[in-house]
């Protein structure tokens, strides 16, 4: 009876190979851990131009305006223009007499603030570095 049962099992172990599932599973690991590796190394270079652009050369001015009595004044026009360049921006200040101007290159300015009833006033030699 015995030499029956092992009989009966022998054609089970000959269609199963077990040998040929371990290697395509190990195959699909190796892909996997391919896949993972070119990931760890493409994302470095993927922010390396995020990580660039803090580097440019632009700054930024803001600032208030404030009457002698020390009372804000909106709409104010405010003028500033490059002296090397001659770049030339235009704004008005809000609400609160606040202005601002971003993305400048970096250089010396001067600086004109502008509104009817008021005197004029102009700074120069104002002098915008990177990341000020």
């Amino acid at each position: 009876m015995a030499e029956a049962s092992e009989y009966e099992l022998e054609p089970l172990r000959d269609r199963a190979d077990f040998t040929l599932y371990r290697g395509r599973s190990t195959r699909a690991f190796v892909r996997i851990l391919r896949a993972m590796a070119c990931l760890v190394l493409a994302l470095p270079l993927a922010l390396l131009p995020t990580f660039g652009r803090s580097q440019t050369q632009l700054a930024n001015l803001s600032g208030t305006i404030m009457d002698p009595t020390g009372a804000v004044v909106p709409g104010v026009s405010v003028t500033i223009v490059n002296q090397g360049t001659g770049l030339k921006r235009h704004g008005l200040t809000d609400t609160g007499g606040e202005y601002r101007f971003v993305g400048l290159p970096t250089g010396t300015y001067s600086l004109r603030f502008e509104k009817a009833g008021f005197q004029s006033q102009t700074r120069d030699g104002i002098q915008l570095t990177s990341a000020a």
